[in-house]
């Protein structure tokens, strides 16, 4: 097996002086690319990826914690070992209580030593991604649960405030979901869910994070570039649902009530709030479709005001907030 490294260092001599000692060992096979910045690390990893990358914390474009975890959320599935200083040892413990598989001071370790961190750090990640994959995944679905959702875009969100990017949060619910498990069956309920989970990864990309939240309820978690993108996620998601119903040929339309709420536009200091505006503005939706709107309300405080939101609605956004702040966000290896 060819071991495929990224060292990202901006310090030649150290560079060199890993690629010395990765020869010395015989035993094992490597390809080894340099870069000397996190942005062409980014890079080499989009196209080519890597079986372990070395990261220097303390680069020309990015310092400190932070470059660790730039690298980690954009590639999870990639195991990470910092290469530390003598005086950024602090840091290096941080990195790897924040999910890195180790840290090697510079100058301390030869071939051997290298090499057997890179296997044992490559071993290590392999298992904690297949426990923390069956902790936090739906296992009819396939998708994200509600753990795994609350996890990952808990991250993502405080990622998009540090780097002042817009984001968005869909909260969908299925129509009907009870009318097909008690005319149609269970089975075919389980098959409705699974319809579900088909669309939504069809709509969204492979970066956002799409969870079913538990019944009949999704959630969609992803970052934009502006916040006029806001409304887009939802069309693409009705449309793609129209589109699976005149195909499939079920005995039943895939239909849902959603909402979405925008980091931006509704000032959202904590995911929580987003949860709960676009959870209020999906039980406002579903509302007016049952021809129950005669109640309105005010929608939780920062989301944009919606002429659909009644009392009743305002109580399930208060409640949905409460269990999204009863799960504190797990620290994902």
């Amino acid at each position: 097996m060819t071991l495929r490294i990224l060292l990202i260092e901006d310090d030649y001599g150290d560079a060199e002086l890993v690629r010395a000692y990765l020869e010395d060992d015989a035993d094992h096979a490597f390809i080894l690319e340099h870069v000397s910045l996190l942005e062409h690390g980014v890079k080499v990893l989009e196209d080519n990826g890597a079986d372990v990358a070395l990261l220097d914390l303390n680069l020309p474009d990015s310092t400190g914690l932070t470059t660790f975890t730039t690298l980690r959320l954009q590639f999870p599935d990639i195991p990470i070992i910092v290469l530390s200083g003598l005086d950024d040892k602090e840091i290096s413990t941080m990195a790897v209580r924040e999910g890195a598989q180790d840290f090697i001071v510079k100058g301390s370790f030869d071939g051997r030593i290298l090499f057997r961190a890179i296997l044992h750090a490559i071993e290590r990640h392999q298992i904690y991604r297949e426990l923390a994959g069956a902790a936090l995944s739906d296992e009819l679905t396939g998708l994200f649960n509600r753990r795994g959702f609350l996890a990952l875009a808990g991250q993502m969100f405080k990622s998009a405030q540090r780097l002042v990017r817009g984001a968005f949060l869909l909260y969908a619910d299925l129509d009907g979901m009870k009318k097909v498990n008690d005319g149609l069956g269970h089975k075919e309920g389980d098959r409705m869910l699974k319809d579900m989970a088909q669309v939504l990864r069809e709509t969204f990309r492979e970066g956002d994070v799409v969870a079913r939240l538990g019944g009949d309820e999704f959630a969609v978690f992803g970052l934009q570039e502006t916040h006029l993108e806001v409304i887009e996620p939802k069309e693409r998601l009705l449309h793609n649902m129209a589109v699976f119903n005149n195909s499939a040929g079920r005995p039943y339309p895939l239909a849902a009530s959603v909402g979405v709420s925008s980091l931006e536009l509704d000032c959202a200091r904590a995911l929580d709030d987003l949860v709960s505006c676009a959870d209020a503005r999906m039980y406002a939706e579903k509302r007016t479709r049952s021809h129950r709107s005669a109640l309105h309300r005010q929608p939780p405080a920062g989301c944009l005001a919606d002429p659909g939101h009644s009392k009743e609605g305002q109580e399930h956004a208060r409640q949905t907030s409460h269990r999204a702040i009863a799960h504190p966000y797990p620290r994902i290896a």
